[in-house]
């Protein structure tokens, strides 16, 4: 028996859009748990399939988990280490730690002073993902039956 088959090529990773994460995680926020009806209902709001919305819950509930326990573990540190010293003057970035943004605020006293924390790392996976008119998304991936 002589096969010639290629191996399947995964497909390239298509980030989902920021409207499609905020409804999806404005769902989580309700229940990490997802219903069939529920599913086949977002996947047709999103254009995205039924295993895509299935698999993304998957993931965001392993991602909670690991939060929680590095939470814990950070919490445990804490509480197993001495408090450390108040700062000494000088330009340890104020009451916001080390790397926080001094922004002089617009009053009538030059003494008010808005801290910022630094920002956090850049997201790459928040791109923008076109719809293309037949009821795909560009790239080949079908959305759902929704009507």
């Amino acid at each position: 028996m002589l096969c010639t088959e290629l191996p399947r090529q995964r497909k390239k990773r298509k980030p989902y859009t920021r409207y499609q994460t905020m409804v999806l995680e404005n769902e989580f926020v309700g229940n990490s748990y997802i219903t069939r009806q529920k599913r086949w209902e977002i996947s047709c709001k999103l254009h995205l399939s039924e295993r895509q919305v299935k698999v993304w819950f998957q993931n965001r509930r392993m991602k909670r988990k690991k939060l929680n326990e590095r939470a814990k573990v950070l919490l445990k540190d804490q509480d197993d280490s001495p408090p450390p010293p108040p700062p000494s003057g000088g330009s340890s970035g104020g009451p916001f730690g080390r790397g926080s943004t001094a922004i002089p605020l617009p009053s009538a006293t030059s003494s008010s002073v808005v801290h910022l924390p630094s920002p956090s790392h850049h997201h790459p996976h928040q791109h923008l993902q076109s719809v293309g008119g037949s009821g795909t998304l560009h790239g080949g991936i079908q959305s759902p039956n929704c009507n």
